[in-house]
């Protein structure tokens, strides 16, 4: 996934440290071979190279991270849409290029036909997808998986923005985490947080960006339009049951926007905090749970 992942949880035993390292690079291993779009044997590219009509063997994980993003690209109205890969490709925040001009995807279900019983995928049409707006959060969900497989109940995990706190440190009542500011101008902390029990995932064009002929530009793509967002300073966290969901949510709500997201975040009994840095002045949009960290 081009990044690091990080555990922190107690353990006397060190045979028990050791073989927990060993099975937790092996989890986030088997997300990467095959989700990644820079290894060209994972399912994905494989997906990507095929003709239209191919069906292809993938992976457990591949199949339940393709399924949970069928789900939020239909909840989202398409704001959610791993078929923008043509598009991160044109703007140059991939392993392939184009200079093809961005143009709207079709829809994912368009694309491709999921048969999760015998773990099949069948290209439906031309295109690629791009998983890379939910595989590190599903990741993360599966560092968790091998701590609890463990026995361990109090533990933080994350990859890059997207985490899952279990339980809690000995003698706190909670992890202590920090939210970026969207500042692209320096690193700076917008809220500090104590959790339990939660799953987080943050999403912002603020640290990811590119020159497109001579404009800034963000590395979400906005599935309605095809082209890639200009909105550098403003950030989108969520909270959910899985990391995956979290993870995926929080790009969709980038691309709606703060207005657009909350009210559709409000609608789905959603926990979203939206945050907006404009001209030194911060704004805030919160529903759910998080509504509290700006109150």
């Amino acid at each position: 996934m081009g990044t690091r992942w990080s555990v922190l949880c107690s353990s006397e035993h060190t045979q028990l440290a050791e073989d927990l390292q060993a099975a937790l690079q092996a989890a986030v291993d088997r997300v990467d071979h095959q989700m990644s779009p820079w290894i060209d044997n994972s399912d994905l590219c494989k997906f990507n190279r095929a003709e239209t009509g191919d069906t292809l063997e993938i992976g457990q994980e591949t199949c339940e991270v393709l399924s949970l993003a069928l789900k939020i690209h239909t909840l989202s109205g398409g704001a959610f849409n791993p078929a923008v890969m043509p598009n991160v490709e044109a703007a140059g925040f991939s392993a392939q290029h184009s200079v093809a001009a961005f143009a709207a995807p079709g829809r994912l279900g368009d694309l491709t036909s999921l048969d999760r019983q015998n773990r099949q995928l069948t290209k439906l049409s031309d295109g690629k997808i791009d998983l890379c707006g939910i595989a590190k959060g599903y990741g993360v969900d599966q560092l968790a998986a091998v701590l609890r497989e463990a026995g361990l109940h109090d533990f933080l995990a994350s990859i890059d923005g997207e985490l899952v706190a279990s339980g809690r440190p000995a003698e706190s009542e909670g992890w202590q985490i920090a939210l970026e500011a969207p500042d692209i101008a320096k690193r700076r902390i917008l809220k500090e947080l104590s959790i339990t029990d939660m799953c987080l995932a943050t999403s912002g064009g603020y640290r990811n960006m590119a020159d497109h002929f001579g404009e800034p530009i963000t590395h979400t793509i906005d599935p309605r339009t095809g082209a890639p967002s200009k909105a550098l300073t403003q950030s989108v966290t969520l909270a959910a049951s899985t990391a995956a969901e979290a993870d995926a949510w929080a790009t969709a709500f980038t691309v709606l926007g703060h207005q657009a997201g909350a009210a559709l975040a409000d609608k789905l009994g959603l926990h979203a905090l939206f945050c907006r840095l404009e001209h030194g002045v911060t704004t805030y949009a919160a529903t759910g749970i998080l509504a509290a960290v700006i109150d």
